[in-house]
């Protein structure tokens, strides 16, 4: 819950200077079995997901996009069930596409699950940052506040 808050007192803060500011919560996929293109999630992976799941539930989300591998879609697939959505499969290897899609989404929340050299890479895209994301992190949780005097990004930590 004090997640929850604190997540909503930054949008909050997005609105306060700008005109309708676009949510974009990032994460970097669930903890994978292995390291083949289309690995699975391990047990603390699913877990992971399925807390995104519950914990975005309470966040009207427009869209939901991962990449074409099943790590990403996996993380992401409980927070669009919880937003009545469908997962949209954006290529990792398209950034631009990504950009224009939220970009088009001005004024609405997005969630995007990738791994952890696209996500620095379309957070500094959009306007926010250079930042970076360890081969053995698994828990940020970013959200990046677009507005039209630039951008606001904030780094969470997200355990299940």
């Amino acid at each position: 819950m004090k997640l929850f808050s604190m997540i909503f007192l930054i949008a909050l803060c997005g609105w306060s200077y700008a005109g309708d500011p676009t949510l974009v919560y990032l994460v970097r996929h669930a903890e994978k079995v292995d390291n083949t293109d289309q690995a699975g999630l391990t047990a603390q992976g699913q877990a992971r997901a399925q807390q995104l799941g519950d914990f975005f539930a309470r966040i009207p989300l427009a869209a939901v996009y991962a990449s074409e591998y099943n790590r990403t879609q996996r993380t992401a697939a409980p927070v669009a069930k919880a937003a009545g959505i469908e997962v949209t499969v954006i290529s990792a290897g398209k950034p631009a596409s990504l950009v224009q899609a939220i970009q088009a989404a001005k004024g609405k929340a997005i969630f995007v699950a990738g791994h952890s050299n696209t996500i620095p890479e379309l957070i500094h895209l959009l306007g926010g940052p250079k930042t970076s994301i360890d081969h053995s992190d698994y828990d940020n949780l970013y959200l990046l506040v677009l507005h039209d005097d630039g951008a606001l990004l904030q780094n969470f930590r997200f355990t299940p």
